[in-house]
């Protein structure tokens, strides 16, 4: 008993891994920045950038080269809460003091908070609805628990076995005593349908979080264009959430080490929608706009004919 137990829990752990890392991949990969210099490990800056928040970027005068590391405040806050002086900490250890004009601070969102406390928590619920289907699914098998006959354990063992394997049982009445039979634990009602409809959710709900767009919930008519477009404006937000700061960063750092980019650095997303159904929600949207216009026009000029008579 204590073994399944360990590996019951050791199952959970590694659901709630698995779930982690793949929102850990989709959250570091929806903003990319680019023409960033070939020493700057991308992936490393996303990362901490989840993790903590903000990167600091500077010139690193012995290396020649610019550079993006996670720091720590050195002294004191502006008006703005803002660090006024910081040091960069490299993997290695390497460590460097910069001063005022010096750096530039990018940071993850408009909060500056790292999203990856948000992350861990969902990783968390999404792994408990897993398991829990699972555990949900297993658990519609014939019950385990019956009262039986004491010396009669090992017949109904084999004959309860027999069952599962789908073999027919023939049974002798005088010999297993079915009237002393008794069924101690019930069968779980099945909710595991219900269970990954409210996952599913909570993944629609992490995409919009990150940038992503999902209209993951189902309905058996159509979806028409006003309804995906109102299913995306959260979706939209959070996305300027992330890439707003980005872009003011990387405005002053192309600013401010001009001279050492060969070019100016840049910042992208995606939008999780393939460009032929951005094609087409364009166009969409372009027709109802133009539709509306034209009766709006056409109202107006009704009633204007209304006041001359």
């Amino acid at each position: 008993m204590k073994q399944k137990t360990i590996n019951s829990q050791l199952t959970n752990y590694k659901t709630y891994l698995h779930y982690r890392k793949n929102m850990l991949r989709l959250a570091t990969n929806v903003l990319n920045i680019k023409n960033v210099p070939k020493f700057i490990d991308l992936a490393y800056v996303n990362k901490i950038l989840l993790q903590n928040g903000s990167i600091v970027w500077f010139y690193d005068d012995v290396l020649d080269k610019l550079m993006a590391l996670p720091y720590v405040n050195l002294a004191g806050l502006d008006v703005y809460y803002r660090p006024y002086r910081v040091q960069a900490i490299g993997a290695n250890g390497a460590t460097y003091n910069l001063n005022p004009g010096e750096f530039v601070i990018m940071y993850d969102n408009t909060l500056r908070e790292p999203l990856m406390p948000d992350i861990v928590n969902t990783a968390e619920r999404l792994a408990m609805c897993r398991r829990i289907c699972d555990i949900n699914i297993v658990q519609q098998k014939t019950p385990r628990v019956w009262q039986v006959p004491k010396g009669m354990e090992k017949s109904f063992k084999d004959a309860i076995n027999e069952i599962d394997a789908m073999q027919d049982l023939i049974v002798g009445y005088d010999g297993l005593g079915l009237e002393n039979v008794n069924l101690c634990l019930q069968p779980a009602p099945f909710v595991a349908d219900k269970i990954e409809e409210y996952r599913v959710k909570l993944w629609s709900e992490f995409l919009s979080e990150i940038g992503i767009s999902s209209v993951s919930y189902q309905k058996k008519e159509r979806l028409i264009s006003d309804e995906v477009t109102y299913s995306l404006g959260g979706t939209v937000c959070f996305r300027q959430d992330r890439f707003t700061p980005r872009q003011d960063a990387i405005e002053e750092i192309n600013e401010k080490f001009k001279d050492i980019l060969t070019k100016p650095l840049e910042v992208e997303f995606y939008d999780g929608l393939p460009t032929t159904l951005r094609e087409v929600e364009s166009e969409v949207m372009g027709n109802d706009i133009q539709q509306l216009s034209v009766l709006s026009n056409n109202t107006e000029t009704k009633q204007n004919a209304t006041g001359a008579i």
